[in-house]
């Protein structure tokens, strides 16, 4: 009962905290929308944006390549994300993408089709517009059109300009060995592609930081009785030191547990974060890493009696944990990426996000397996910690 009494005086406590209120609740969710806006374009190199792109073509009339483009944008799926429009000349073209009344441009030389068979150096030039994303949905479909002609000058270059002279492919396809064979697929995310929103890999990587920011919060709670004097008034009462223990650690990952609630509510339904279909596995991996926190914080409020000590190697810690799992970008070079092992945010980062792309349970459960174990051997050297020092003035 002491302990209870102890738990919820500790949470009206950090409640009544504008600093808590700030830093652990608000200042997360302006970070995800904040990241999430701003460096959306490094994320989804491979999703096609929803809208049509207007493609202006300068070329010659008689060009045959213009033929093949035309032939190829006519296909009911190429449609639905091209718009093909004609400059009278490379000129023209360039003043439409800057004015903006185009989104891309595709450059096709006078004599393109008579080089591309006779075998010589022929190129295509696509020019992007100012909008990223629908950039890279042009980029995207008109690559199919792009190896159409890369196959057939290399077919001219090996087998002679008969080869390069076959009738243009039907709209959207080209034939292989097996049959015919789309250029344009539509795709589900999670079905096998790695790619996500930089809403979720922000809302993921800020979640894990500022849940171990909340297991801080215990460090500043345990030496706030000491710096105060109040710990040895409360053991002159009928209370033990463990029961003082016990209470915090109870108050603290309640507000915790509230604040990992607040964040995937929050993202999900106000910025559209889709946290995956398994709500109870972000949970779960959520608990574990609060464990994880709450453990690292106690064992280094136990061991260093000056509070600021500890808190500062806490921040130290949470920083280079966050920076070595890619939490503030994804992680460059082998080198970076086996150092991340090493840390608990890594696992947790993984568990986050392949269940937001519905990877199959085994994958999900690669990643939360190992955190378990983390966070018991956590707990265990927590225990130990409290055994040996113990929590008293």
């Amino acid at each position: 009962m002491n302990s209870l009494i102890i738990a919820v005086y500790e949470v009206r406590r950090l409640i009544r905290s504008r600093g808590v209120l700030m830093n652990l609740f608000l200042l997360p969710l302006v970070i995800i929308f904040l990241l999430g806006s701003a460096l959306s374009g490094m994320f989804n190199t491979t999703e096609l944006s929803g809208e049509t792109v207007k493609v202006v073509v300068a070329a010659e009339q008689t060009e045959p390549a213009l033929k093949m483009l035309e032939t190829y944008v006519s296909n009911p799926e190429v449609a639905k994300r091209i718009r093909m429009e004609k400059a009278a000349s490379r000129q023209e073209a360039e003043e439409m993408l800057r004015s903006g009344s185009a989104d891309y441009a595709v450059l096709i030389p006078d004599g393109f089709g008579s080089a591309m068979q006779r075998g010589d150096e022929a190129r295509v030039m696509l020019l992007p517009g100012k909008d990223r994303t629908l950039n890279r949905s042009a980029g995207l479909v008109l690559g199919s059109f792009v190896e159409e002609i890369n196959y057939r000058q290399a077919a001219a270059i090996v087998m002679g300009p008969e080869a390069a002279a076959q009738p243009a492919f039907a709209p959207g396809e080209a034939s292989t060995a097996e049959g015919p064979r789309s250029y344009v697929q539509a795709g589900q995310l999670g079905t096998g592609v790695n790619t996500y929103s930089a809403s979720q890999y922000y809302a993921a990587a800020m979640l894990i930081m500022f849940l171990f920011y909340s297991g801080m919060a215990i460090n500043t709670s345990l030496d706030l009785e000491k710096s105060g004097h109040t710990l040895q008034r409360l053991h002159s009462l009928p209370v033990t030191y463990s029961s003082v223990f016990t209470g915090k650690l109870l108050g603290n990952g309640f507000v915790a547990v509230i604040q990992a609630l607040v964040i995937v509510g929050f993202s999900h339904f106000v910025y559209g974060v889709d946290w995956g279909s398994r709500l109870p596995l972000v949970l779960l991996i959520a608990g574990l890493v609060i464990l994880v926190s709450m453990s690292l914080s106690v064992v280094l409020s136990l061991l260093f009696p000056n509070g600021a000590t500890a808190k500062a190697l806490l921040q130290v810690l949470i920083i280079a944990m966050t920076f070595l799992s890619g939490g503030f970008s994804p992680v460059p070079g082998e080198f970076m990426r086996q150092l991340s092992l090493f840390t608990v945010n890594h696992w947790a980062f993984q568990g986050l996000l392949r269940n937001m792309l519905a990877g199959e349970l085994p994958g999900v459960m690669s990643s939360i397996v190992p955190l378990f174990w983390i966070a018991a051997a956590c707990l265990l050297l927590m225990v130990i910690v409290y055994r040996k020092v113990g929590y008293r003035e």
